[in-house]
């Protein structure tokens, strides 16, 4: 047995689910045709104290600009980094300790300066 297709010059699309997430909060649920186009800039999410990095479908990693080829069913989960924040120790004009502290995270104590 044979089988043709009549318009067999042109692709054949399958269309396939695609869910967006940011820890469990659904961003977006699509159906899009395999070989669409999925542009993740679209998609900012926010997290305090967070900086969205990209997005992972358990296997691959994308950044957040990525333009992803949609081939099969897949989910995408949002990649957060925690925000480093920057504490100054001034004394008048001059600085007397600079700390990197994640946000959230407690600054390490320092002894009160000596005024002359």
């Amino acid at each position: 047995m044979t089988v043709s297709s009549i318009n067999s010059d042109k692709p054949v699309f399958k269309q396939v689910n695609v869910n967006i997430l940011s820890d469990d909060e659904s961003l977006a649920s699509l159906t899009l045709n395999t070989g669409d186009q999925l542009e993740l800039s679209q998609y900012n999410p926010v997290k305090e104290g967070h900086i969205l990095i990209g997005y992972t479908d358990g296997i691959n990693n994308y950044r957040k600009n990525d333009v992803v080829t949609v081939t099969e069913d897949m989910t995408l989960t949002a990649r957060w980094q925690i925000q480093v924040l920057e504490v100054k120790f001034v004394d008048g004009d001059e600085t007397i300790q600079v700390q990197e502290v994640n946000y959230g995270s407690k600054v390490s104590a320092l002894e009160a300066p000596a005024k002359e």
